[in-house]
Order: C-alpha cells, then sequence, then structure tokens
C-alpha cells in the first residue's frame, strides 16, 4: 500500500473518531437521556396527530381511501422527515461552535454528525408511525413496499440536503434560521399534504409543482395506494433536488470554512 493510501486511510479514520464523539456529544447535551430522545422520535407524532385531529374536527375530505387518519399520515410524513432534519442540520454550527476552537474539529464534522444523528432519529419516527398507526387500527398495506421506502428515503434526502446548504449560511448568520423556520411553515401550506394536486386547476398546479416536497408527497401516496396516479409527479427532480442540495452544502462549505470560523 502506498505512502498516500495509508495517509488518506488514517485521514478519514481521524474524521470518523471525531465525528462519532460529536455524535455522542450531541445526544448527551441534547437528549440527556434514553427518555429524552424517545420523546424528540415521538414529537414529531404528536404532529402528525393534531393535524389528523384538526382536519377529522373540521370534516376535511378524505381523497384517497376510507381511513382519514392513514390519509393524513402520509401526506405529513415526507414533510416530517423534510423540516425536522431541514431545520436540526440547519443548526449544526450555532448549537456546537465552540467546538470550532479545538484543532481537529471543522464545520463540516460538525454538519455531518448532526446528518448521521438526524437520519437515524428519522428512520426511528417513521418505524413508530407505522407501529402507532397499526395500533390504532389502520391497516397498513402498502401497494409497493419498495417504492414507498424510496419515496420516504427521496423526501429524507431533501430535507438533509436542504440543512446542508443552510447549515453553511447559518453558521455565517444565525438569524437566517428564522427565514429557513417560516419557508418550511409555507411549504406546509403548498405541498399537497391535504389535498391532491390533480384537483386544482392547472395553472396552480404547474406553478406549485416546482416545490420538490410536493413530489415526496405524491409518491409516497402513489406507492401506498395503487389505484392512484400522480399528475405531477416527477421522482427524478426530487431526487435531483436533494443532491443538488446537498452538494451545494458541501462546495459552500469548503469555500466558506473560513468565513464560518471568523463569524
Amino acid at each position: 500500500m502506498s505512502q498516500h493510501a495509508i495517509s488518506a486511510r488514517g485521514a478519514f479514520k481521524r474524521q470518523v473518531d471525531v465525528i462519532s464523539a460529536l455524535i455522542l456529544r450531541d445526544l448527551q447535551t441534547r437528549f440527556d437521556r434514553a427518555a429524552m430522545y424517545l420523546i424528540a422520535v415521538c414529537w414529531p407524532l404528536a404532529h402528525i396527530a393534531l393535524v389528523v385531529t384538526i382536519y377529522r374536527i373540521i370534516g376535511a375530505r378524505v381523497w384517497l381511501g376510507t381511513d382519514p387518519i392513514l390519509f393524513f399520515a402520509l401526506g405529513v410524513l415526507p414533510f416530517i422527515l423534510f423540516t425536522y432534519p431541514c431545520r436540526w442540520v440547519a443548526q449544526a454550527i450555532p448549537d456546537n461552535r465552540i467546538l470550532l476552537q479545538i484543532p481537529r474539529v471543522q464545520a463540516i464534522d460538525l454538519i455531518l454528525s448532526r446528518v448521521v444523528l438526524e437520519c437515524v432519529t428519522a428512520f426511528a419516527v417513521t418505524f413508530v408511525c407505522v407501529g402507532v398507526l397499526i395500533m390504532l387500527g389502520s391497516t397498513f398495506r402498502p401497494y409497493d413496499p419498495l417504492d414507498l421506502i424510496s419515496a420516504l428515503a427521496a423526501s429524507l434526502l431533501l430535507g438533509v440536503g436542504s440543512g446542508v446548504a443552510a447549515a453553511v449560511f447559518v453558521g455565517i448568520k444565525q438569524r437566517i434560521v428564522i427565514v429557513i423556520l417560516l419557508f418550511n411553515i409555507l411549504l406546509y401550506s403548498l405541498s399537497g399534504l391535504i389535498f391532491l394536486p390533480g384537483n386544482l386547476p392547472a395553472e396552480l398546479r404547474d406553478a406549485l409543482a416546482w416545490n420538490p416536497l410536493m413530489h415526496g408527497v405524491e409518491w409516497v401516496r402513489e406507492a401506498y395506494y395503487g389505484d392512484y396516479h400522480s399528475v405531477v409527479l416527477n421522482k427524478g427532480y426530487l431526487v435531483a433536488m436533494g443532491l443538488g442540495l446537498l452538494l451545494l452544502g458541501l462546495v459552500s462549505e469548503r469555500m466558506l470554512r473560513g468565513r464560518i470560523l471568523r463569524s
């Protein structure tokens, strides 16, 4: 093995060790104990439960299937997998800025450690959500389970990519996180969580289709309900946006690393 390969392998191992230590620290500082992590996992489920309760009270129409809880949960879950990773990854640098004083720790380490933790949390949220739906009496039988997993993974990729891209700029100007929170609220109402894009006028539907999260919601519905065929779904667009934002964030971190340290 060449000296260059040995050096690269050693650098990779050091970065893995740093990221692993940061994940453990993040778990300890954010959740303190296992019960707090469990609450963090169940908190998005409270979000889903609130949405379902509100729309059942007002008698909102169930456009697909006969189970309102399942219909609204399938709409909200992609949003949850997007918005929570996006928000927490975006705050990775401000939450841990003091650690940048350690020579071995760089901004990218803070971001990547938060990405790993949020991905693990997202998987836990998904499994718990499915379990709760079954406990509530919903018959959880997706038409295409692998396609459903792909849809949820693509929504998570969009959240992670958005979070990484935002983390760089939040690391320079922390107030940007407020803009991100407001933007996520806007996406909530424009992503088709409680309506079907096919029922909208063509001009409005085409305008809303620029929102990549809408494609995540429609992908989940199409994968679950075998007889539903979305008129706006573009899987490639959703995946490309997630990868593009992720690449933007990684390149921006490399270019703006010095400015992040000076902020």
